[in-house]
């Protein structure tokens, strides 16, 4: 084994074949440093699926839980395989010509309306920036304001419960 590739465990599960498929155990190479699109390649070529179809494939791992595909290129031990199922994309509803589907425009409709409220949300943000700002500026003078009120303070009292003896040792100011 070459230091960039892994080992990865699999039990295959062509449901595009059968509906009931046995699962096919197999181990496949990886390379570590792939990116996305030619990892999904390389693994289309790996498990041999026809790219002309449309397929989807499902990794899971032990416990059943769906997992994104670079997940593969950490590698797996024999023990603990991942699950890969591969299926035709289907339709559970058929689309009919004259019948506008109502629950698609619905979708579409509530898209619209979240980027709608999205650019708002965005444009009053930026109507805001400058007033956070000068909000921010006046609250910083504010509080050296008050800061600078307190230091004064302190050091009158310090200059009242001085005794007078100590005052000939004591520099003239204190801050």
């Amino acid at each position: 084994m070459s230091f960039n590739k892994v080992d990865v465990y699999i039990y295959l599960k062509r449901f595009d074949f059968s509906e009931n498929p046995t699962p096919e155990f197999k181990r496949i190479q990886l390379d570590k440093d792939l990116e996305y699109t030619k990892l999904k390649q390389e693994l289309e070529n790996l498990l041999e699926i026809d790219l002309s179809e449309k397929k989807v494939i499902k990794i899971r791992n032990k416990d059943g839980v769906l997992i994104p595909l670079g997940d593969l290129q950490k590698g797996n031990d024999f023990d603990n395989p991942f699950y890969v199922e591969i299926l035709n994309i289907h339709h559970t509803v058929p689309l009919a010509k004259n019948n506008a589907n109502l629950l698609q425009d619905a979708y579409l409709d509530a898209i619209r309306q979240k980027i709608k409220s999205m650019e708002s949300r965005v444009s009053q943000a930026e109507l805001l920036i400058p007033q956070l700002q000068w909000r921010r500026q006046a609250h910083m003078d504010e509080t050296v304001n008050t800061l600078s009120n307190r230091v004064a303070f302190l050091n009158r009292r310090i200059d009242e419960l001085t005794p007078v003896e100590w005052k000939s040792k004591i520099p003239e100011t204190i801050s």
